[in-house]
């Protein structure tokens, strides 16, 4: 502890000690890739999905905007697994806000506690 005075008035001032790895085991929680996350698309980003998908497979299997949309569950949320969400929007970086809400939503019963340890 190191104090300064002036006049009457005194600062304390106390340094923090450092934490080691020992003294505050760090608390994560781990979640598997390939579980399910819902994420609430905007119509440019169904538009995209559908896009995407169209693309990539035969006439047969394309699917229209309105098809598409109708996967959605009661509150407006689309079901994918996180790698699969990370592989149809992650390259839209900063403007994913156009695509998507940012709010995604996973269940808590999916999460595993982890520890890092040494």
């Amino acid at each position: 502890m190191i104090i300064y005075t002036c006049g009457s008035m005194a600062i304390v001032h106390q340094k923090k000690q450092k934490e080691t790895l020992e003294d505050n085991v760090m608390k994560y929680i781990k979640f598997n890739a390939n579980l399910n996350v819902k994420v609430k698309l905007k119509d440019k980003g169904i538009e995209h999905v559908v896009a995407n998908h169209n693309i990539n497979m035969p006439e047969k299997f394309h699917v229209s905007f309105i098809e598409y949309s109708s996967r959605c569950d009661e509150y407006g949320y689309f079901n994918f697994q996180l790698w699969d969400f990370i592989d149809k929007f992650g390259d839209l970086g900063m403007k994913s806000h156009k695509y998507y809400e940012l709010d995604i939503i996973f269940d808590i019963n999916d999460f595993e506690p982890f520890y890092f340890k040494k």
